[in-house]
């Protein structure tokens, strides 16, 4: 499952108290995916899912300027009420598994932690190719990068 990827493997389908995980067999057929065999949060609903791809720094060739560039992965990001989970697709096993610690807002590095993070969960959310955008209750808008360690980091 990459992002130039023209065949789509799997579907995620959300309702108001969970999300279910179908896989596609042959040409019309979907088998649901059990929930204990990926890393996707399958117990609450999901507000955004998408691919996302790589950030990595590109060395400088004679005549050009070192920078970050993206490249296809099979990095997928979700979003929950409670975070935004990043997960791989593993092509050889079929499943998705566990790309790093998430994103929580009880647990934002650099801010006290009485500075009105906690308790505070997703109402709303969105995502492109190198940012995801979530909405807190509150009214509180936070905007997360994807490091090139596969981390999110607190842009705003």
């Amino acid at each position: 499952m990459t992002l130039d990827n023209s065949v789509d493997t799997h579907i995620l389908v959300s309702t108001l108290q969970d999300s279910h995980l179908f896989r596609f067999e042959g040409g019309s057929r979907l088998a649901q995916t059990s929930s204990s065999s990926t890393a996707l949060v399958t117990n609450e609903p999901t507000l955004a899912l998408g691919n996302i791809p790589r950030r990595r720094l590109q060395k400088a060739r004679p005549g050009q300027n070192s920078g970050f560039v993206y490249v296809d992965s099979s990095l997928v990001v979700q979003v929950t009420k409670t975070g935004v989970w990043l997960v791989e697709y593993e092509m050889a096993l079929g499943q998705y598994t566990k790309a790093g610690d998430g994103w929580v807002p009880g647990r934002v590095q650099g801010v006290e932690s009485g500075s009105g993070w906690n308790g505070r969960t997703i109402v709303a959310a969105g995502l492109n190719a190198s940012q995801v955008v979530v909405a807190l209750n509150g009214a509180r808008l936070v905007l997360l990068s994807l490091s090139e360690k596969d981390d999110f980091k607190l842009v705003a």
